[in-house]
């Protein structure tokens, strides 16, 4: 847990420039063109890809030294 909160620390600006940069242009695309029937449609969509985003985010290695012992561990 403590890497966890760590690594959200180091990488928390870059995260929450990522959202921004997601989900203002977003908000105006969905609240401006798409029909009020199908907002929830597409608001659902843009959440799943965003979550699959973070899972891949939070699933990478935070620098080579973190693959290469990963895949050493794996060799052993």
């Amino acid at each position: 847990m403590e890497g966890a909160t760590d690594r959200l620390q180091k990488d928390w600006a870059k995260l929450y420039k990522g959202n921004v940069i997601t989900w203002f242009p977003l908000n105006v695309i969905v609240y401006g063109f798409i029909p009020l029937e199908r907002r929830v449609l597409a608001f659902s969509t843009c959440t799943l890809l965003f979550s699959i985003g973070l899972s891949l985010w939070s699933e990478s290695p935070d620098d080579a030294g973190d693959a290469d012992e990963i895949s050493t561990k794996e060799i052993s």
